[in-house]
């Protein structure tokens, strides 16, 4: 189970990452806005949380997770 767990959250990590990407293309062509900076902070707190719960299925111990702020990091 936290094998799956593990690789579906790699998926949503790399989903974040693609909204990172999608983001900095946006501010090359119309600069920063407070949208895009928004968008590119929730990106990055998206990704990290799902690599962190990522490590931390994949390496069997998925129960150790902690939630902060809403996000969901593994210790």
């Amino acid at each position: 189970m936290s094998i799956t767990v593990g690789i579906i959250s790699v998926v949503f990590a790399l989903l974040g990452i693609g909204l990172i990407h999608l983001e900095v293309n946006e501010v090359k062509e119309n600069g920063l806005g407070f949208a895009s900076t928004g968008f590119i902070f929730f990106g990055v707190l998206w990704t990290i949380g799902w690599i962190a719960m990522a490590l931390g299925n994949l390496n069997g111990s998925g129960e150790n997770t902690i939630e902060i702020f809403g996000f969901i990091i593994a210790n």
